[in-house]
């Protein structure tokens, strides 16, 4: 569960979104709109807002601000989901970098992912505010892959 402290870092974030999202929707409502609720449940750590849900995957242990390779989704009240693995731009520098010595991809002359989306900063909450633009906006559709209905999976 989330402590009081994470929800002030959490109502911090949501200020920048809600700075950058103002001429579109009424800043109280942006800021109820996205705190939703962070939680974990199991091995997912999942971020509800009104109209959707981000769930992540991070490492056993992994500190959730410094998470810097990760695989997500995103799912909405229709059931319909998109996932994608976001990455920064220092996990794939370092992952590159590594490459060099073992050879993969070319001697880490390049990087690719099918679903990926590339962040600058560390971290669950900046991620999660990506994400929200991206919904906002409705890049989502071109930055993450469908993965089709949640019905979808014991069909």
């Amino acid at each position: 569960m989330v402590g009081a402290t994470d929800w002030l870092s959490a109502a911090d974030g949501v200020d920048l979104v809600c700075d950058c999202l103002w001429r579109q929707f009424p800043r109280e409502s942006m800021r109820q709109r996205l705190l939703g609720g962070d939680m974990w449940d199991g091995p997912f750590y999942r971020v509800k807002r009104e109209d959707y849900e981000i769930c992540f995957v991070p490492g056993a242990g992994e500190d959730l601000e410094e998470v810097c390779n990760v695989d997500m989704w995103l799912t909405f009240p229709d059931g319909n989901r998109w996932s994608g693995t976001i990455f920064t731009l220092d996990e794939v520098q370092r992952l590159m970098d590594r490459w060099k010595d073992t050879g993969e991809c070319l001697d880490g002359t390049y990087f690719y992912c099918w679903d990926e989306l590339i962040v600058r900063h560390a971290g669950i909450s900046s991620m999660v505010r990506v994400i929200d633009d991206l919904v906002v906006t409705g890049d989502y559709e071109s930055a993450l892959r469908p993965i089709g209905p949640e019905d979808d999976l014991g069909d």
